[in-house]
């Protein structure tokens, strides 16, 4: 039978194969289209370091811009670009929080893994969003609904892996965790991804400044 210490352990490991996983598949994706053009990717970037300080926090879960951005990015750049604003995110947020080594582990192997799987939903259902053939779709209705469910499925995934290390790590039951953090979010999180939903249609349509505004 496996001892707490040796869960944590096993558990730790996991996640660090989980983030060299994400990492890896990341940079095997990455094409240079996917960091152009510039000023997009130097605007998601500022906005997924800034906005993991502009947060609102209800029950100890925290509704942050950095989400939109990162969902942004896996829908208007590509996997890898996501997967780097992610982790830098994180990095940023980890050194000023000061937190130990296990939730660095965590941030980073989290925010590794779904925007990687929100990048590669995208790119399976609407194809390279880079590639002239596509527009007819990243300007549709459709792209929007695919963003709309990308947010919610990587927000899903987001929590669910911060709540399994949670369990592990604190032997918090997953249902608690459900139950008092994640379902009081969902109103938010949805009225979140409909904003994200409709912020990368509008750039589609009508280009970099609609998202200054």
């Amino acid at each position: 039978m496996l001892t707490p210490k040796l869960t944590r352990r096993l558990f730790w490991t996991g996640e660090i194969l989980l983030l060299l996983g994400a990492v890896g598949t990341a940079a095997w994706l990455s094409n240079a289209q996917e960091w152009h053009p510039l000023m997009l990717v130097g605007l998601l970037l500022a906005l997924a370091l800034v906005g993991q300080r502009l947060s609102v926090t209800i029950r100890d879960q925290q509704l942050t811009a950095a989400f939109v951005a990162l969902v942004l990015a896996m829908s208007l750049l590509g996997p890898a670009p996501a997967v780097a604003f992610g982790i830098a995110a994180m990095i940023l947020t980890s050194s000023l929080r000061r937190l130990p080594p296990a939730l660095w582990l965590n941030n980073l192997s989290t925010f590794a893994v779904f925007p990687l799987v929100g990048g590669m939903m995208v790119r399976a259902l609407i194809g390279d969003v880079h590639d002239p053939r596509n527009h007819h779709l990243t300007q549709s209705v459709t792209f929007a609904l695919v963003v709309f469910a990308v947010f919610i499925l990587t927000n899903a995934l987001n929590f669910a892996l911060v709540a399994l290390d949670i369990h592990v790590t604190e032997g918090r039951s997953l249902a608690g965790q459900v139950r008092d953090l994640f379902v009081p979010m969902l109103p938010g999180q949805i009225a979140t991804g409909a904003l994200a939903a409709i912020l990368a249609v509008a750039y589609t349509n009508l280009g970099l400044p609609v998202l200054f505004g």
